[in-house]
């Protein structure tokens, strides 16, 4: 599971999720400009970056950016892309490999019928966090 959050305020939102998420167990993995992340093998990763509240596009406003589930293969990915595409899904982003910065991963964006931004991700073994 990954859990990725836009922040009016990141600094402060990295002192609050910090606290918490090292509470229950998280170990903050990564910090760049782009975003901060936290990873525990029993329910994966959680990141902050800082929204752009003077931007129009809904995935810039502070909130859930968006949920992403775990998928078993890259082809797990693609069988789902197709049958989304059948029901009318809407389709954000289709399957692709994304590499951001130290990892790379198979991604497929779209939405539930409310409009709730999923993401489906196959990461390898040898690419996930510690």
């Amino acid at each position: 599971m990954n859990l990725a959050l836009k922040v009016s305020d990141r600094p402060r939102s990295e002192v609050f999720y910090d606290w918490l998420l090292t509470a229950l167990g998280y170990t903050c993995v990564a910090q760049t400009h782009r975003y901060t992340m936290w990873w525990s093998a029993q329910a994966g990763a959680i990141t902050l970056s800082d929204a752009e509240p003077l931007q129009t596009a809904a995935s810039n406003l502070p909130g859930l950016h968006h949920f992403a589930l775990a998928a078993e293969s890259s082809q797990q990915v693609d069988l789902i892309y197709q049958r989304l595409q059948v029901i009318g899904a809407q389709i954000l982003q289709p399957p692709q490999k994304v590499e951001n910065g130290h990892t790379t991963y198979y991604s497929l964006l779209f939405t539930d019928p409310d409009g709730l931004r999923l993401e489906l991700v196959y990461m390898p073994a040898h690419v996930a966090f510690p």
